[in-house]
């Protein structure tokens, strides 16, 4: 598909998209993708990959795997010029393989014109120790121009040249306006957004709550079925506590409004990039326990008060119950809410892509 905007340059991008895709990286994608689309006339190659084979083989996964490289093959094939090639860089034996492929593809005819590649993830390191996988990194490195990553935690630990590196942070799908935060008391509105597999902790979220006065509290937690047997033990384990509800995802608008309503964002997971879950929460001023896996360090500070252990419920029911305790609740809302516009606006974001894609403003 060609977005025709009447600009002198054409860049292709291969990867997710919402609606048929929801998560972070496609939502990512898709917010880069608008701003893009302002400059460039872009093609979009889109896929698709079931959550439900994410960390396993199929017959299904081979297929689709097949068919999109013949997609991006066609498009590539069939475009007179293209100016650069945006992707995501994946951390899978069949993503690096597609970046492999599409590249080789996309080189083939285009020699001159740029790669970049968007790393999403901060675990790389952990993959790249894999024989396979840094032979097939190694041919990506080689003809890719420029590696955008998450933060600047990644510069000193990601193993390119610094020449073929950037940091641009993640933004948001759109900013709404919000009332101070102001004074609450119990009971507090708890909640958490996250798609339902292990990784994401919602089971030590639940096993933590049975460690607090259950009147101080309700939660209402959100999130696509990405694992239905982890998603059913879930509805199973919610049921042993009276006021924790169980919803399917929601987005846009409706998320915003939810956030909105809270006096607490959850995020106990064991793993994570630079979520954006976690910056709309921020983009509203609504205060967040959370573990500090991957950079989220770097999103809050290092002195923010209200860090918990990944994979105990100890810890995340001692911070929950710090925030409960805690008299400056309003401030630290002011605090977070500041730090996302000084850091991780919309407007932010745009200035750093431009700046990346050599856009003129």
């Amino acid at each position: 598909m060609i977005d025709t905007t009447g600009n002198n340059k054409t860049l292709i991008f291969f990867g997710e998209l919402p609606p048929k895709t929801n998560h972070g990286v496609s939502i990512s994608n898709q917010i880069n993708l608008t701003f893009l689309k302002e400059k460039f006339n872009v093609v979009v190659v889109e896929e698709f990959s079931d959550l439900k084979f994410h960390d396993r083989f199929s017959v299904q996964k081979m297929f689709t795997f097949l068919r999109s490289c013949v997609k991006f093959n066609r498009e590539v094939s069939h475009s007179p010029h293209i100016d650069i090639f945006y992707t995501i860089l994946y951390q899978s034996l069949f993503g690096i393989l597609k970046n492999a492929i599409s590249i080789f593809l996309f080189r083939r005819k285009f020699k001159s014109s740029k790669v970049i590649l968007h790393v999403h993830r901060s675990d790389f390191n952990s993959f790249y120790s894999s024989r396979i996988n840094k032979l097939l990194f190694d041919y990506v490195s080689k003809n890719t121009d420029k590696f955008l990553l998450l933060a600047r935690g990644q510069m000193s630990v990601f193993p390119v040249a610094d020449a073929k590196k950037s940091v641009i942070y993640n933004t948001i799908e759109y900013e709404v306006d919000t009332p101070v935060y102001g004074l609450k008391t119990a009971p507090y509105k708890l909640i958490n957004i996250s798609n339902y597999i292990p990784q994401k902790g919602l089971a030590e979220l639940l096993d933590a709550l049975k460690l607090l006065p259950q009147t101080q509290f309700s939660l209402d937690a959100y999130g696509n079925i990405s694992d239905p047997d982890f998603y059913n033990s879930i509805v199973a384990k919610a049921k042993e506590t009276s006021n924790v509800q169980i919803h399917e995802a929601i987005n846009g608008a409706v998320k915003f409004e939810r956030l909105k309503q809270a006096q607490l964002f959850i995020c106990p997971s064991h793993n994570e990039g630079f979520p954006l879950v976690l910056l709309e929460a921020m983009s509203v001023g609504l205060p967040i326990v959370t573990t500090k896996v991957g950079f989220i360090e770097e999103m809050l500070g290092s002195d923010y008060p209200l860090y918990c252990e990944p994979n105990s419920a100890t810890s995340l029911a001692q911070a929950i119950n710090q925030f409960f305790e805690l008299e400056n609740k309003q401030e630290l809302s002011e605090r977070i809410k500041h730090l996302y516009h000084a850091k991780f606006s919309r407007l932010v974001h745009k200035q750093v892509l431009n700046q990346i894609f050599d856009i003129e403003n």
